[in-house]
């Protein structure tokens, strides 16, 4: 999965564990204009974080 192309950021954090967030810039130019411009993303699977991230990057290109 690229995930530059469905927006999704990954972060490690101080804990260990890993944080994903979708960032709205990374999909789109337009993205200044959307209320949400950074979203963290939860899901059981990757393949759940990635359709969250489509499912972003929709709304946000409307």
């Amino acid at each position: 999965m690229e995930t530059e192309k469905i927006g999704l950021k990954i972060r490690p954090r101080k804990d260990g564990t890993t944080a994903y967030y979708w960032v709205a810039s990374a999909v789109s130019r337009h993205a200044d204009d959307y209320p949400n411009k950074t979203v963290r993303v939860h899901g059981a699977t990757m393949d759940d974080i990635a359709a969250r991230c489509r499912v972003l990057t929709s709304e946000l290109n409307g």
